[in-house]
């Protein structure tokens, strides 16, 4: 193959490879971000809020359900001032969590958690967007209590901040002063023994929770749903996207393969010529491009996943989300593997049907396909005159020259 046709076909597959490496990494990080994230910050399988109440109270009903495994409280206080930087940033939105001892239904995805009563964590996207970092003041409340960020979490019950409007940071009870001890709660997290009785325990949830104001539910699966809606339209549209791109390359290389061998019929006659085997001759063609396409698809992979790396990663910490790390070299390899063996394919197929037919055929530069067998004419008895058969099988001209053979003399 010459040079130029080489570089056609590498650029070819390098286009088709980076289409495939731009939708395969947006496609792997999305598809299982909230699990990732759900799996990895504990989230709960039922978040109940209501209006303020004693923790002894809440705890009575909830601890009636018999499909209960363990149960957490929270004391979520809204409307709270939160100051960053050098003071001249703040916001009047903030929500502060008091957290218990225990599971606690987010991700530490840098530092560690809260332990001591002047510690704070901050969700990921509030330190994204005020730029914090573990280590950094942050002011909380109006009495300018200065507490440090020890850890950043991730919380997969909601978008992040700014998609959220409330910024959440949790604190530890230990901060809270004692003449405002014990806390009341609002928030219960509840983590199930059996999740396939959700909805039985959803039930049995709402009678034993009667007499609470403002009661809500959130389940696991339904923050999965709502925060999953989008990223399922986004993933079936670049899983299409990539289809069509990879068959649209197929086509191409299938017909460029073609044209290429149809070009090569007198060298791959000399070749089956020599002795080579029909099984050789097609290997060797399989060898060739896959010796184009193994380099053209690992770099176009690679830039594809570099190209997409950046935006998927701030896109899932949006939605408070975990990607999924190294794991997605994995599905790039099998895309390599795939795309190799596809341009590998086009190249044999071609070849294959072209040694089908007779070695002298090959050398003429014949016609690939196998020419269609031309249909026998019977040799007509002796003494016998034109049979129907014959003269089905003979053109006009070759008939009346066989019956001129046949014709008494002087007729």
């Amino acid at each position: 193959m010459s040079r130029g046709r080489v570089l056609l076909a590498f650029l070819g597959i390098l286009a088709a490879a980076l289409v495939v490496g731009t939708s395969l990494t947006a496609a792997v990080s999305l598809s299982g971000g909230f699990e990732r994230a759900a799996d990895r910050a504990d989230l709960p399988d039922l978040i109940v809020r209501f209006d303020e109440q004693s923790r002894e109270d809440v705890a009575e009903r909830l601890d009636a359900l018999p499909n209960l495994e363990t149960a957490r409280y929270r004391t979520e206080i809204s409307r709270v001032r939160l100051g960053y930087g050098s003071g001249d940033g703040h916001s009047h939105a903030g929500a502060i969590h008091i957290v218990e001892p225990g599971r606690r239904g987010y991700a530490i995805v840098d530092g560690r958690d809260v332990r001591g009563e002047r510690d704070v964590v901050v969700e990921q996207g509030v330190a994204n967007e005020w730029g914090l970092s573990v280590g950094d003041p942050l002011v909380v409340g109006e009495r300018q209590s200065v507490r440090t960020i020890v850890g950043i979490s991730v919380s997969p019950d909601n978008v992040a901040f700014p998609l959220a409007k409330v910024p959440r940071v949790y604190i530890t009870a230990d901060g809270v002063p004692p003449q405002f001890r014990p806390l009341p709660v609002n928030v219960a997290l509840a983590w199930l023994r059996d999740t396939s009785q959700e909805d039985v325990t959803l039930t049995q949830a709402r009678a034993v929770s009667f007499g609470l104001r403002d009661l809500r539910f959130v389940t696991r699966a339904g923050v999965q749903v709502l925060i999953g809606q989008a990223a399922g339209i986004v993933i079936a549209l670049l899983v299409a996207f990539s289809l069509v791109a990879v068959a649209t390359s197929g086509i191409m290389l299938g017909a460029s393969a073609r044209s290429e061998v149809a070009r090569r019929l007198p060298s791959i006659g000399v070749r089956r010529a020599v002795g080579f085997s029909r099984r050789r001759v097609t290997a060797d063609a399989a060898r060739g491009g896959a010796v184009v396409a193994a380099p053209a698809a690992a770099l176009g992979l690679l830039v594809g996943w570099l190209a997409m790396r950046g935006p998927t990663e701030r896109l899932l910490e949006s939605l408070n989300e975990i990607g999924p790390g190294w794991a997605i070299a994995l599905w790039h390899f099998g895309a390599w593997l795939a795309i190799v063996a596809l341009v590998a394919a086009a190249s044999a197929w071609p070849t294959w049907r072209a040694t089908s037919g007779p070695i002298a055929e090959l050398l003429r530069g014949g016609e690939m396909a196998t020419t269609r067998r031309r249909r026998r004419i019977p040799k007509p008895v002796e003494g016998s005159g034109p049979s129907p058969e014959v003269g089905r099988g003979l053109t006009p001209p070759h008939f009346w020259g066989w019956a001129r053979l046949k014709m008494p003399a002087g007729l």
